[in-house]
């Protein structure tokens, strides 16, 4: 019964994220990969990734390959932006990446805007009161130790055209910090505290949905079910492979079962085979995500130029570890052969689309913007170094929504065209 209580109580913790966005008019959910989503009823719902390593206690980092631009120019169109997630340690009341990977993130990014007006405001840490005296104190000095290289980071990844945009945002209006909002079960949203934040600053609520106190809880249908905190986190270790979207296309029916067995049989009655596209830089380029079996880890390439279209198997990658090099080594040899001709469109045929994105990335590690214009700036001469293919990276992930690169594939990019001998 373990499935079909997770997804009871995700579907009964996502009541907060719909009550909390109702008492606020005109707010934008944001849903941090990968468990936040699950609570999200809106399947176009707006997502960012804030992992929790980065808060872990003695590791606070601010990540350049997880910069959330979106959810930055979100913020600083005055939309009011609540960002989602949750976690399944009954210790916690937020997770690391709401308690403290976002309140970094924010202390960065208003030391990097104050800089572009004449206001000028305190960097005060922003935490929930979940945070001991001890761990505040020491992530303030680690903030104080690393604050002006992360901003150096921070400004030496931007593309020219982003950077360029957030001196826009800030000349239009006077400069106020970004000012995180906690919420929880423990943490009552209070709309008199968020109005008058709203005076000095930008709010941005963190809401870590679900409830420490309840075990056993009966749903509208007055079916008891057994409460499963953070039922959303780890989705590899239960989901057996379902999406948080085809939860949600499905939730009335899923939620009427009385075991997880006819949750599986509901599943595979409503599987097909389909077709998920995404399309960035103008359809120069598609990810072309199919579930065929027959592609399952089968990566192949179809590139349209100004003579004929190309279609190209170019390998397999293994799971749960990929291994990408050949496929590397394949797609861009065959780049060259086509360089000869204009090529007005690459598509990347596979079944995992963060494979598609690490392939994009080392076309332009490899080529820079010889075959697709970008408003980074990346010359002939550019040095490949680690910092080189994550500013790469953090560019890319401004167009590839969801999908961001897993660590192993940053490691696989590093060691193509680092680590590997000459």
């Amino acid at each position: 019964m373990e499935l079909l209580n997770r997804l009871k109580s995700i579907y009964y913790d996502s009541k907060q994220v719909s009550e909390l966005q109702e008492l606020i008019p005109n707010s934008e959910i944001v849903a941090n990969l990968r468990c936040g989503k699950w609570y999200c009823k809106e399947q176009n719902v707006k997502t960012c990734y804030f992992k929790s390593t980065d808060g872990h206690n003695g590791k606070w980092d601010f990540n350049t390959r997880r910069l959330n631009m979106n959810v930055l120019e979100l913020i600083l169109t005055d939309v009011p932006t609540i960002i989602v997630d949750a976690t399944a340690n009954h210790r916690k009341v937020y997770p690391d990446a709401l308690s403290k990977t976002v309140p970094i993130w924010i202390t960065v990014l208003n030391h990097y805007l104050m800089k572009f007006s004449k206001v000028h405001s305190t960097n005060e840490l922003h935490l929930p009161n979940t945070i001991t005296d001890n761990e505040k104190h020491n992530l303030l000095m680690h903030i104080n130790k690393k604050l002006d290289d992360w901003v150096l980071e921070f400004e030496n990844i931007l593309d020219s055209e982003t950077l360029i945009k957030l001196k826009n945002f800030i000349s239009k209006k006077e400069f106020r910090p970004i000012i995180p909002i906690f919420v929880s079960s423990n943490d009552i949203f209070n709309i008199e505290n968020y109005n008058s934040i709203k005076d000095i600053g930008i709010p941005v609520i963190l809401l870590s949905v679900g409830n420490n106190d309840r075990v056993c809880i009966e749903n509208q249908e007055d079916r008891s079910f057994q409460y499963i905190l953070g039922a959303g986190d780890d989705e590899d270790m239960w989901s057996i492979k379902i999406t948080p979207d085809q939860f949600w296309n499905d939730y009335k029916r899923l939620l009427e079962c009385k075991n997880d067995m006819e949750i599986k049989t509901i599943l595979c009655s409503s599987e097909q085979r389909c077709v998920e596209i995404l399309s960035i830089f103008e359809n120069s380029i598609l990810f072309v995500n199919r579930t065929d079996e027959d592609l399952e880890n089968v990566v192949s390439i179809k590139v349209h130029t100004d003579n004929a279209i190309y279609f190209k198997n170019i390998g397999k990658y293994t799971l749960p570890k990929y291994r990408l090099d050949h496929i590397f080594h394949n797609l861009l040899n065959t780049i060259v052969k086509l360089r000869r001709y204009h090529i007005i469109k690459i598509e990347f045929i596979c079944n995992d689309f963060k494979i598609s994105l690490a392939l994009l990335v080392s076309i332009f590690v490899k080529f820079k913007n010889s075959i697709f214009i970008s408003s980074l700036n990346l010359t002939k001469n550019d040095e490949i170094t680690k910092d080189y293919i994550r500013k790469i990276i953090s560019y890319l992930h401004q167009f590839s929504g969801k999908y961001q690169l897993t660590r192993n594939c940053c490691q696989e990019l590093n060691q193509y065209f680092i680590d590997r001998p000459n």
